[in-house]
């Protein structure tokens, strides 16, 4: 009986959910699986905002933000937080390979932000749209495709 058991184990249809429908596969080898991609190690740090733009036709702009830095901390498993002038901020770092790579989408605390504080929305906009990065001169500049859009110094 165990044998069969394991044996109508093997042979069931596997269902997965896409575009909120179920799609059955009969054999589990049409499933693609993607190796995941480590963090580079140059990333691996607690980060301090310097400068960003939120165009590319745009200039940049230098961040004082009143005793209070925005940071990006960047986990050996992909994990981030940090401070965006106001609220501490989650998400995860994803490489789709080994040049580029998106962040998923932001949890921020919800604290009410003095009007003067209005560097966190740039940052979301500006951080949302990068997909690679450099490290030049012990700085990590986050790029949308060639174009600089964020530079962080270590902490």
């Amino acid at each position: 009986m165990c044998i069969f058991l394991v044996l109508s184990f093997l042979s069931c249809n596997t269902q997965y959910l896409v575009n909120n429908e179920y799609e059955v596969s009969t054999n589990s080898s049409e499933l693609e699986l993607h190796e995941e991609i480590p963090i580079p190690l140059d990333m691996v740090n607690e980060w301090e905002l310097e400068t960003l733009r939120t165009d590319i036709n745009k200039n940049f702009m230098n961040i004082i933000s009143n005793d209070k830095t925005l940071t990006l901390g960047i986990s050996s498993d992909g994990r981030v937080s940090g401070y965006d002038g106001c609220n501490n901020y989650s998400s995860k770092i994803i490489f789709v390979d080994r040049n580029n790579f998106s962040f998923s989408s932001f949890l921020t605390t919800s604290r009410a932000c003095h009007p003067s504080v209005y560097w966190h929305s740039k940052f979301y906009k500006t951080i949302g749209s990068v997909n690679n990065y450099t490290i030049q001169n012990g700085k990590l500049l986050l790029k949308k495709d060639s174009h600089v859009l964020m530079t962080f110094s270590k902490i």
